[in-house]
């Protein structure tokens, strides 16, 4: 299997993924085989199950204000225990695929450490109280890495947070408030006041936003920038708008636009540079039961590409690209 570097940050992997990840490959193969032929084994079992209650219904009840209820449930709830056992069998796949691959590249890439269940000791209180995500009722946190880069400390998450709702007939829904990357950077200098950097929601949606802030957030003054490409898309808040015009670093909100994407909340607070990144597709997504092995090198040039993208905006903050 050929390696290709397609990026700058891979330079020299070819030689780690022959050496650490290739010899277990034929493993990961076989071991991909059994896990799906396990989970369609349990898919069938059970979805026979639903099928034969369904069957005995049809002959047994006939006639029976219950026939089709049964008939009904035994496949309407076979299939969906069976959908249960399948992802049960399969569900440990792609922690299996993290550990294979995820220690080669963070010894690779140095001074960078990966958890795929990062739960605790990512703090969420400061991303709410800046209002770069809406307030939330459960948080789900994966994928966290932390590490150092150019003398910069740090850490990020992808982050799925949601709120509980109640419609007028008492019905509880969840919605998605948030879905993407919140990152957390240090900084060589205290900031001298909150500063958040939003974006632009036209004068209605602002002043609604606006409505939902405390303390700090959009509760801050508005600071004109001289930026009007940058005001396209953003508004910056700061009690303390020449200070803050005069801590951003040369040519930062240049820099911000070349993220490419205008998903973007950001804010300094103290030593902390915190970002909200929002994104639908998934970060640091393995190949799944149905790939074969034969497709992981390109799912690898993927993760190399997300790896970059946390560089590029430590480059960006710090005018060094």
């Amino acid at each position: 299997m050929e390696y290709l570097e397609k990026l700058p940050i891979e330079k020299g992997f070819a030689e780690v993924f022959y050496d650490r990840i290739e010899p277990e490959l034929n493993m990961l193969e076989t071991q991909r085989q059994n896990m799906r032929k396990e989970g369609q084994r349990n898919f069938w079992i059970i979805m026979g199950i639903g099928i034969a209650i369904s069957v005995a219904a049809f002959f047994l009840l006939q006639g029976h204000e219950w026939q089709f209820m049964i008939m009904f449930a035994g496949i309407g709830g076979g299939f969906f225990v069976a959908m249960i056992g399948k992802g049960r069998a399969t569900g440990g796949w792609s922690s299996t695929i993290n550990d294979v691959i995820m220690p080669p590249v963070c010894d690779f890439v140095g001074d960078m450490h990966y958890d795929r269940h990062a739960g605790k000791g990512f703090g969420l209180s400061r991303f709410t109280s800046l209002k770069l995500v809406a307030n939330y009722d459960d948080a789900s946190l994966e994928d966290r890495i932390e590490g150092t880069y150019n003398g910069v400390d740090y850490a990020m998450v992808e982050a799925t947070l949601t709120k509980e709702s109640t419609d007028s007939d008492g019905d509880r829904s969840d919605s998605t408030v948030f879905r993407g990357l919140l990152f957390r950077i240090s900084l060589l200098n205290d900031a001298p006041c909150p500063i958040l950097i939003t974006k632009d929601y036209g004068k209605l949606g602002n002043r609604f936003a606006g409505m939902f802030s405390g303390g700090k957030g959009r509760g801050m003054p508005r600071v004109e920038t001289g930026h009007p490409e940058f005001e396209r898309f953003f508004e910056l808040h700061a009690d303390h708008g020449e200070a803050a015009l005069e801590y951003l670093p040369d040519a930062f909100l240049d820099n911000l636009m070349d993220l490419g994407s205008t998903d973007i909340r950001c804010a300094f607070d103290g030593r902390d540079f915190l970002m909200a990144m929002g994104r639908k597709q998934d970060f640091l997504k393995m190949p799944g039961i149905n790939q074969p092995m034969s497709e992981l090198t390109g799912e690898i040039n993927k993760v190399f590409v997300d790896l970059a993208m946390i560089r590029r905006v430590i480059d960006r903050l710090t005018n060094s690209a």
